[in-house]
């Protein structure tokens, strides 16, 4: 389902995205290779994504994390040398996938590709946006006079995304 949102409300979605998580991440410049990425990569990754012509007004972020450096990088690293930045960002665009690789520190896009039969990680206001549009629907309404709903105030509606299992063979 894709949510017909307000520019300012997509640019607020935008903004809890992608600095929801580094709320407590420091401003400074990162001490260890796996420090989580700061608010500034974060912007760093969407002005390279903007810039590339990738981060249009209908763009959705599922996810911008960063890139782990190599094992044996990590395990020589020491303290006061220089620590590659990279971001691995998946976004939604008009219902298709796409990931990206971003270099934070040299500030430029190292790929991009469609990833095809592919779902992006589903957004909250996929899962929450849906409210108003299941409570219009009048199936969903007679079903809820059935059971003697009839203040909507009270009741609140999300998309629980499906999950498949597969079985194991016996």
């Amino acid at each position: 389902m894709h949510c017909n949102l307000s520019r300012a409300l997509r640019v607020s979605f935008l903004f809890v995205g992608l600095c929801g998580a580094a709320a407590f991440a420091q401003e400074a410049a990162p001490l260890h290779p796996l420090d989580g990425l700061s608010t500034a990569e974060y912007w760093a990754a969407y002005d390279v994504l903007q810039q590339a012509g990738h981060a249009e007004p209908d763009s959705f972020f599922a996810s911008v994390l960063l890139r782990e450096p190599a094992k044996d990088f990590v395990l020589t690293w020491k303290e006061g040398s220089a620590i590659p930045r990279e971001a691995d960002v998946v976004m939604l665009q008009k219902g298709k996938t796409f990931e990206a690789r971003v270099d934070l520190a040299a500030r430029k896009l190292i790929s991009w590709q469609e990833l095809k039969d592919i779902q992006a990680p589903f957004l909250s206001s996929e899962i929450f946006g849906a409210d108003e549009a299941i409570k219009k629907d009048p199936l969903v309404l007679e079903a809820l006079k059935k059971r003697g709903f009839t203040d909507l105030n009270a009741v609140h509606c999300f998309a629980l995304p499906l999950a498949y299992a597969a079985v194991p063979e016996q």
